[in-house]
């Protein structure tokens, strides 16, 4: 395979500079840094100088196997160049790891190659560049890329900005908003339980004459009262709940430690939504193995509660002969642990790119406004109670369709050991 790089010579200076030597700039502080995997040596060659004189620092690797392990070894680069017909481990195969590992996943991609089929060009990729090329194009792509990147990071930030101030505001708020309710609620309780006598004299109700000559029905106004304080009750439950949700973004140390055997936390969590599950979808468990883990199994709980109540309104009414939720648990590696990852995959109606944005949003909802649970809190808490576990949380459209939410807990030196062997790799339709 040539150099395919037009309007770019290739240096004499041979093969690639070595890492102490790489990127040095002349002197000038870099513009970024520039990972290229690419197997042909004239190749690199001819871009090393290229990048290196627009201000890049520039590495290398020769194929997607060596690739892996050299970006794993470092701080992630600002950008990779890779080609997709390379030997051991070609272009398309290190896409799929790179894009799915949790330490190089955020990082843009671009695809080069001298293949020009609609299946190369369809990589799934930042850009794809086929061979050969001018260097102003492949410099102008990787600046958009970067710009871009950096108007969104910046976005980022002064989104997260605003969401700590709006924590502030809603921890404020909830302290001054508990105590007025928490006698509300009080005193509702006293009026339902003291009209329980009554309730129980009038049934079946008595007929009294009114002053007017009239009959009314004591009982009736009896229990259309307990009725009534029943129905605030629960607006006030509501609002209770509201405020703990908004409070609980705002909570930085974890409660109630202890060691959880995560699976069944899920059981329990599928417990709490099972009937309007039931009557909605089918539902997979493929549980592999997993320690316990340390954490607050309350907190933890919910966060799975939240997912399984999206994952099930995702999913329309009258699918429920052909749609699935499909929990999945197995130990992944991370840089200097392991993790279990848990994965909730639904085949409902997907993510449009606006909700994709603004997912873990405080207040954003696809609900219809009023309707019941659809306070646009229930993620961003999730995400917050997985962040205080030191874990994380995404959610990423499925190809097939639907949505897959992936929650990843930190497994730490002291927690070891399966808590039921009998758990393990099993596969159950419920």
């Amino acid at each position: 395979m040539g150099a395919h790089y037009k309007d770019v010579t290739v240096s004499p200076k041979g093969p690639p500079a070595t890492a102490a030597t790489r990127g040095s700039n002349r002197g000038r502080p870099a513009k970024g840094s520039v990972f290229v995997v690419e197997d042909d040596e004239l190749a690199r060659a001819a871009l090393e100088p290229l990048l290196e004189d627009a201000g890049y620092d520039v590495a290398f690797a020769e194929n997607g196997r060596h690739a892996l392990a050299e970006l794993r070894a470092r701080s992630a680069p600002d950008i990779i160049l890779f080609d997709l017909a390379m030997p051991t481990m070609n272009g398309w195969e290190f896409r799929a790891i790179q894009k799915n590992d949790p330490l190089l996943r955020d990082v843009p991609a671009v695809a080069i190659t001298a293949d020009g089929s609609p299946q190369a060009a369809a990589i799934s990729a930042d850009a794809y560049l086929r061979k050969p090329f001018a260097g102003k194009a492949l410099l102008d792509t990787i600046e958009r890329i970067l710009e871009d990147r950096l108007r969104r990071g910046s976005e980022s930030a002064e989104r997260s900005d605003g969401l700590t101030a709006l924590a502030r505001l809603a921890s404020a708020i909830g302290h001054e908003i508990n105590n007025p309710l928490s006698i509300v609620l009080l005193n509702l309780g006293q009026a339902i339980e003291d009209l329980g006598p009554s309730l129980r004299a009038v049934t079946p109700p008595p007929k009294a004459a009114s002053t007017e000559g009239r009959t009314s029905d004591v009982g009736a106004s009896v229990t259309e009262i307990a009725e009534i304080l029943a129905d605030a009750r629960a607006g006030a439950e509501r609002i209770r709940d509201t405020v703990a949700k908004l409070t609980r973004l705002t909570r930085k140390a974890r409660e109630s430690d202890g060691l959880i055997d995560i699976h069944a936390l899920i059981d329990r969590s599928i417990l709490r939504v099972w009937n309007k599950l039931n009557a909605r979808t089918r539902l997979t468990k493929c549980y592999g193995k997993a320690p316990a883990l340390k954490g607050d199994s309350v907190a933890l709980e919910d966060v799975f509660v939240s997912l399984l109540a999206n994952a099930m309104e995702a999913i329309p009414a009258d699918a429920a002969n052909w749609s699935e939720i499909c929990i999945v648990t197995r130990l992944v590696p991370a840089r200097t642990h392991q993790e279990v990852l848990v994965e909730i995959h639904d085949s409902g109606v997907g993510l449009s790119p606006e909700a994709m944005g603004r997912l873990f949003e405080p207040f954003f909802s696809t609900k219809a406004l009023g309707t019941a649970d659809g306070t646009g809190l229930g993620l961003p808490t999730a995400r917050q109670s997985v962040l205080d576990h030191g874990g994380r949380l995404t959610i990423d459209p499925r190809p097939s369709g639907g949505a897959v939410a992936r929650v990843f807990l930190p497994i730490t030196a002291g927690e070891q050991g399966a808590p039921d062997d009998a758990r393990r790799d099993r596969l159950l339709h419920v």
